[in-house]
C-alpha cells in the first residue's frame, strides 16, 4: 500500500523500478524527500491500523451476532412457534442468564440482536431458499 495516497499495489507494482515510477508519477512533490521522512509516515500509519484492527474486531463481533440470529432463526422454525417468541422469551432470557448466573453487563451486541418476527420470518424464507 502506498504510504502517500493509500492505494493497494499489486505484487507487480512492488518492484523498485515501479515503485520509483509510481512516486515520480503521482507524487512528484515528495520523490526528493528523505528516508526518515516516509519512515515517519510509515510510524503514522502503523498506529492507524490498530485502529483498523479494532474496527475489524468490532466487525467480527457484528458478524457472530449475525451467525447467531440466523442459528436461532433457524431453532425457532424447528420448534413451530410463532416468529415473535425470539423478541418475547428467546432474548430476555439470555439477557437474564448473563447477568444472573455469569454476573456480567449485557454485552451490545445483544441488545441489537435482530430477533423481531418479520426478521426471523425472512431468515427462515433465505435458509428455505438454500435448502
Amino acid at each position: 500500500m502506498c504510504l502517500l495516497c493509500h492505494k493497494t499495489l499489486s505484487n507487480e507494482a512492488m518492484k523498485p523500478s515501479r515503485l520509483r515510477e509510481h512516486l515520480s508519477t503521482k507524487h512528484p512533490n515528495d520523490k526528493d524527500k528523505p528516508i526518515e521522512y516516509f519512515q515517519e509516515i510509515y510510524k503514522k500509519f502503523q498506529n492507524c491500523s490498530t485502529i483498523i484492527a479494532s474496527f475489524k474486531k468490532q466487525h467480527a463481533a457484528n458478524e457472530d451476532g449475525l451467525i447467531v440470529a440466523y442459528r436461532i432463526s433457524q431453532l425457532i422454525a424447528k420448534s413451530g412457534k410463532s416468529y415473535n417468541i425470539g423478541e418475547t422469551v428467546i432474548i430476555p432470557s439470555i439477557k437474564e442468564f448473563i447477568s444472573t448466573v455469569m454476573h456480567q453487563d449485557i454485552p451490545e451486541i445483544l441488545k441489537t440482536l435482530p430477533l423481531s418476527d418479520s426478521t426471523v420470518k425472512q431468515r427462515i424464507e433465505e435458509m428455505a431458499v438454500n435448502i
